[in-house]
C-alpha cells in the first residue's frame, strides 16, 4: 500500500475524519476519529468522499441509537 496522507479533512455533525488515498489500490479511505468505536469508510471516486463519510456518520448514529448507546 502506498498511502498519500491528508488528502482531505472532513467534519459532519461534530465528527471528523481524515481521508487518505491508496494509489496502488486506487481507493480513498477514512475513519471517524475521536470515538470509542471503529468506523471506517472507503470509496473509489473522489467525488464520493464526503457523501460516503456522511453516510458512515449517520449509520454510526443509527446503530448507537438502536443499542441505547450515546454518540
Amino acid at each position: 500500500m502506498c498511502w498519500e496522507v491528508g488528502v482531505v479533512d472532513l467534519e459532519y455533525h461534530g465528527y471528523q475524519a481524515q481521508v487518505l488515498y491508496d494509489a496502488e489500490a486506487q481507493i480513498f479511505y477514512g475513519r471517524i476519529e475521536n470515538i470509542r468505536d471503529f468506523v471506517d469508510f472507503e470509496c473509489a471516486d473522489e467525488s464520493e468522499i464526503a457523501q460516503t463519510f456522511y453516510e458512515a456518520v449517520e449509520d454510526y448514529q443509527l446503530v448507537c441509537s438502536e443499542m441505547g448507546k450515546s454518540f
